[in-house]
């Protein structure tokens, strides 16, 4: 009987001291969570300009929307 007890005390008391714990705080958080942020953001951008084929990239599917490609005009 106390051994039934005594374990799921010791697995609350685990996970309350688990829950207590919190990571050290940064000296600036917003820059820290936009370079987590910025790798894979990186990523996916390279990776979908490598998969545009380069004869669409003046594709523009309305006058007033920008094209794929950096205008050089700007």
């Amino acid at each position: 009987m106390k051994t039934t007890l005594v374990i799921p005390a010791l697995l609350l008391l685990a996970a309350s001291v688990a829950a207590q714990t919190t990571p050290a705080p940064t000296k600036d958080p917003v820059s820290s969570a936009l370079r987590d942020i910025l790798a894979g953001r990186r990523k996916n951008t390279v990776a979908a300009v490598e998969a545009m084929p380069a004869e669409k990239f003046n594709y523009k599917p309305t006058a007033d929307q920008m094209t794929f490609a950096i205008s050089s005009s700007t």
